[in-house]
């Protein structure tokens, strides 16, 4: 049963701004297309998070394969509650959004969703043995690449498929060498975004961003590009 609204009092109703064309396609895809991995990667703040969320349900709702369990991860179960839970309870309410901390357990539109946080290489242990029917997992650039790994291969049912959100990072990290640069080999599918993609930020915000960020942060954090901190950018 949803626990008492009471105990979720302080998260406000959602703001729902507009949309890009770039996160309307997302959504579109989650609930239309079949790619077993989904990377959403690049600049902060300009939609990725949201746009998952809502892709993420469109595919529980339309796509998810029936009678198995899914798993949505975080670096720590904290900040998968601030990123990611909190926000969908702010959209959705607490009827169709049934948050239990204490058991790891989400229940999104009565599907049961396991919660695991990924903060070092231990966190492998709290996902072995699972079978699920899909993924999603945020800020994957921050998970230890056991525990990646070991995240994949526990899609081992028919029609599973993954959600993956990241800021830019070191082109040298495994999921921009691993999964990110071979695209073409792989069944996925890749967003790449900038901060003019959320359409819901103040013109003043995103001036003021811009300003505050210089070198290798405005290249990882505004243009979304991933690159050395030394500078060097590897093309996208």
């Amino acid at each position: 049963m949803p626990r008492k609204a009471a105990s979720r009092g302080k998260v406000a109703a959602f703001n729902w701004g507009k949309l890009s064309q770039k996160q309307y396609a997302v959504i579109e895809s989650a609930m239309y297309d079949t790619a077993r991995l989904n990377f959403l990667d690049g600049a902060v703040r300009s939609g990725k998070t949201i746009s998952s969320i809502v892709g993420w349900r469109m595919f529980v709702e339309e796509q998810a394969p029936q009678g198995f369990p899914l798993l949505i991860t975080g670096r720590t179960e904290r900040t998968l509650k601030r990123n990611v839970i909190d926000p969908m309870i702010s959209m959705w309410g607490d009827r169709y959004v049934d948050y239990k901390p204490s058991l790891g357990e989400l229940w999104l539109g009565g599907r049961l969703h396991y919660i695991a946080g990924a903060s070092d290489e231990r966190a492998e242990n709290k996902i072995r043995g699972m079978t699920i029917g899909g993924w999603y997992g945020d800020e994957i650039t921050l998970y230890p690449q056991s525990f990646f790994k070991m995240g994949l291969s526990r899609m081992s049912v028919t029609g599973a498929r993954a959600f993956f959100t990241t800021n830019a990072d070191s082109p040298l990290h495994y999921i921009k060498k691993e999964f990110l640069d071979r695209e073409d080999e792989l069944d996925l599918i890749r967003w790449q975004f900038r901060l003019e993609d959320n359409l819901s930020l103040p013109p003043e915000y995103v001036n003021a961003l811009k300003k505050e960020y210089t070198g290798l942060f405005y290249k990882r954090f505004i243009d979304g590009l991933w690159c050395m901190a030394e500078g060097a950018i590897f093309d996208m």
